[in-house]
């Protein structure tokens, strides 16, 4: 408890540290407590903030993305494209709705697709 309240030696001209105190003491404390908010430290603060949204980001979207694919593993591609004419006319839908370009309608049943049960 001795080193507690010991501080960093200055020169007492210039205000610089001549000998910096080492280990746990009160001083060290608050300057690895209390950030500077110095333009490095903001930057990296700013890029923590956005790779945490990217990770949240990643694990939504391969979330839906598996919720999308489970229909289709699940019954050996029986369902396969009943599903993916949902969804296709559930994407061409809302685009419509959007205002944006008309999509195509183009669904599996058209291509003369047949799947042999063995």
């Amino acid at each position: 408890m001795k080193n507690w309240l010991k501080e960093d030696e200055k020169c007492p001209s210039c205000g610089a540290v001549t000998k910096k105190v080492r280990g746990i003491t009160k001083q060290n404390l608050k300057k690895l407590l209390v950030p500077k908010w110095t333009w490095d430290e903001l930057l990296i603060t700013f890029l923590l903030i956005m790779l945490f949204a990217l990770a949240f980001l990643y694990k939504y979207e391969t979330s839906q993305c598996r919720d999308w694919l489970k229909p289709m593993a699940e019954d050996e591609g029986i369902r396969c494209l009943e599903v993916c004419n949902d969804k296709c006319s559930l994407i061409t839908e809302s685009a419509k709705s959007d205002g944006g370009f008309p999509l195509t309608n183009i669904t599996m049943n058209e291509f003369d697709i047949s799947y042999e049960q063995g």
